[in-house]
């Protein structure tokens, strides 16, 4: 279970990635109207818009040295923080929150506490870690997208969309059903390094809104090695303000 503490901010990040929503409602593109330029509308236009954003998560992880699973409760407001509480065997063993500019994160197995600047993490790992990206890809709104080197690719099952800038390449899948996304793949191309996103088991997360409900999420990349994790969602709620709670007992001790 350390292991799993250990690499704790590295799993929040990764599941930012994997927080995608689908289409407000079933649409169709119509093969003779498709462009990319079409398509990434429907992806901006379907942004998830919530002050609040709360749920429960199982979490699987895996890398070349270590494994594990948890459980986790999950409060998002916008703007403000996001907030992890990781549980094991019923006990919480690990709680985490972000702010504007630092990940805090409290280790309950040892009595240790550590604050990272979000800069760091970002250079340490090459994933976003800005609140407000971050809660962006939790809420599911698109990122990464340069609307000038936006492509289709030559897929015939899905609708396929590449952005590229320079030396960064995001490609975007979609249902063409449902317009919702499956799976997207973020690549560092210079540094070779790429996350691969695929979401399953949409349900409504109210009147309007879909919420993918099941993860799975690789990295790999030079410094880390290559990582996978499995997130299954439930109790997601949105505009419902919660009660968060972040404080560091005086017997705790900093590592850095």
């Amino acid at each position: 279970m350390y292991g799993f503490i250990k690499y704790l901010p590295l799993a929040l990040l990764l599941i930012a990635f994997a927080a995608c929503k689908s289409a407000r409602s079933p649409e169709t593109v119509k093969e003779k109207d498709l462009s990319a330029g079409k398509l990434l509308d429907h992806m901006v236009r379907n942004q998830l818009h919530a002050d609040w954003l709360s749920a429960k998560a199982r979490i699987s992880y895996d890398s070349e040295d270590m494994g594990g699973s948890a459980t986790a409760n999950i409060v998002i407001r916008k703007d403000s923080l996001i907030w992890v509480s990781v549980r094991k065997l019923g006990f919480e063993v690990a709680r985490a929150q972000i702010d504007q500019d630092s990940m805090y994160l409290l280790n309950r197995l040892t009595n240790e506490y550590s604050i990272q600047d979000l800069s760091y993490l970002a250079s340490s790992y090459n994933l976003p870690a800005s609140l407000k990206t971050m809660q962006a890809i939790f809420m599911g709104n698109p990122v990464f997208l340069n609307t000038k080197e936006l492509t289709l690719g030559s897929d015939t099952d899905t609708h396929h969309l590449i952005s590229t800038s320079g030396q960064m390449e995001n490609q975007f899948w979609l249902d063409k059903a449902s317009l919702q996304l499956i799976k997207a793949s973020y690549g560092d191309l210079r540094n070779h390094r790429n996350v691969n996103l695929v979401l399953d088991d949409y349900r409504p997360v109210n009147a309007e809104q879909n919420f993918s409900y099941l993860r799975q999420i690789k990295v790999d990349s030079q410094e880390l090695g290559k990582a996978s994790i499995e997130i299954d969602f439930s109790d997601v709620e949105i505009n419902t303000p919660q009660e968060v709670r972040f404080s560091i007992p005086s017997r705790y001790t900093r590592i850095d």
